[in-house]
């Protein structure tokens, strides 16, 4: 780990909250439902062999998508290659890969065109580095995004229009 991403965890690690934080009943869902649900997915399989971006992504954090997909049922699972040559679908998780770096506002913006409400995208490695950072900071300010879920490892981007607020929040994982 760098220097940069341990002063950052530092800092994740005093914002973030747990259950008993959050007043959205959405996120307690959420960390309910889909942090703490330590049933193993491993018995859960979706066809994601073709998104290698998974791979990229830390163990912790793939079961934490793996239960996302099952508690979301979520079909339409694509990476970014897949949504820049197919712009005509939707989708219900988008996965970001850090060697996308450089095209994540290029991609998101094409992927707000094909959003529904309850599209995600998942954003891996947010605190690699102050350019990652400062990245997935002008994703989640974004005005498509209702909601953003800081998990240290991933970032989270979700845009139900039944949030009235825009929120954002870091949560212990």
């Amino acid at each position: 780990m760098n220097t940069y991403k341990i002063s950052e965890f530092i800092k994740y690690k005093f914002k973030a909250l747990s259950s008993h934080g959050v007043h959205s009943p959405f996120v307690f869902n959420f960390i309910i439902n889909i942090i703490e649900n330590k049933t193993s997915p491993a018995n859960f399989i979706k066809s994601i062999s073709d998104l290698p971006e998974l791979n990229e992504i830390e163990k912790k954090y793939q079961s934490i998508l793996l239960n996302i997909i099952k508690y979301f049922e979520y079909n339409n699972i694509i990476n970014a290659d897949f949504l820049q040559k197919n712009t005509g679908s939707k989708f219900d998780l988008l996965i970001l890969s850090e060697n996308k770096l450089q095209e994540w506002a290029e991609i998101c913006e094409i992927a707000y065109i094909h959003i529904h409400k309850d599209s995600c995208i998942v954003v891996n490695n947010i605190y690699n580095s102050i350019f990652h950072t400062k990245e997935w900071q002008k994703l989640y300010l974004n005005p498509n995004v209702k909601l953003s879920i800081d998990l240290f490892g991933i970032g989270l981007l979700f845009f139900k229009e039944e949030f009235k607020e825009k929120q954002h929040f870091n949560l212990k994982c």
